[in-house]
């Protein structure tokens, strides 16, 4: 009758922590941390995806700029320096006549026609590169959101189950001791045993999903959490 009154007991306390955890969810200090997700997805200009793509649009740019410049390699010159000598009398007499200095300048008959069709295709891969840098940006943000929220979670999952660890073990000690001064039977302890093994190996579980979604979150942002929390001026999340 103690053994049952005793794990009666445990119950509704175990009960009542659980759901206190569980009402603290839909408080305004749970939903507060929706604020952290967006300062840290701010930030998503660290990631690596965003940067290949910013380097993409550095590229388009300066292909942009060659081929501006690049109608200098296509105008070609001449330049002549006609010379003469007045006391020459063996000298044609249309030597002496101006100009003395003879010039021109050549240009291919497509010049201009080529020239703003790359102009053009040079543009438009800069339009595109930036046009998918702000795009990978606003992705990666998505990313970092639904991320900051799984990691939430996760954390959220693993208090909860170190309270309901915390009472079977609470539970298991009780057994234990009433097993040991003959109070309970075997089946008795080797159930509590079981039920403080399986909650045991649901927080190993959970600490792993805590650990994978936590470096998930650093990947996307670039940098660790610490120092992503650091920059936003967050002590912890």
């Amino acid at each position: 009758m103690k053994y049952f009154l005793m794990s009666f007991l445990l119950f509704l306390f175990s009960t009542v922590q659980s759901q206190s955890l569980i009402d603290s969810i839909g408080s305004t200090d749970f939903m507060i941390q929706e604020t952290i997700a967006e300062k840290l997805a701010d930030l998503a200009v660290s990631n690596n995806r965003v940067k290949i793509a910013e380097k993409g649009m550095e590229v388009s740019k300066s292909e942009i700029k060659r081929s501006q410049a690049d109608w200098l390699n296509i105008v070609s010159g001449s330049y002549n320096h006609v010379l003469f000598n007045l006391n020459n009398p063996f000298k044609s007499q249309a030597s002496q006549f101006y100009p003395k200095y003879n010039g021109g300048v050549s240009i291919p008959l497509g010049f201009f026609f080529t020239r703003m069709s790359e102009n053009k295709i040079a543009k438009g891969n800069y339009e595109r590169a930036v046009a998918m840098r702000d795009q990978e940006v606003v992705e990666v943000k998505r990313l970092i959101k639904i991320q900051c929220q799984t990691y939430q979670s996760n954390l959220y999952l693993l208090s909860l189950q170190e309270s309901l660890l915390q009472d079977e073990k609470i539970l298991l000690d009780n057994v234990s001791n009433l097993f040991d001064n003959n109070q309970a039977d075997l089946q008795a302890f080797t159930d509590a045993t079981r039920r403080y093994n399986l909650e045991l190996a649901k927080k190993i579980m959970l600490i792993k999903e805590v650990n994978s979604s936590k470096f998930e979150l650093e990947a996307l942002l670039g940098m660790k959490l610490s120092e992503a929390l650091r920059k936003i001026r967050v002590v912890r999340f």
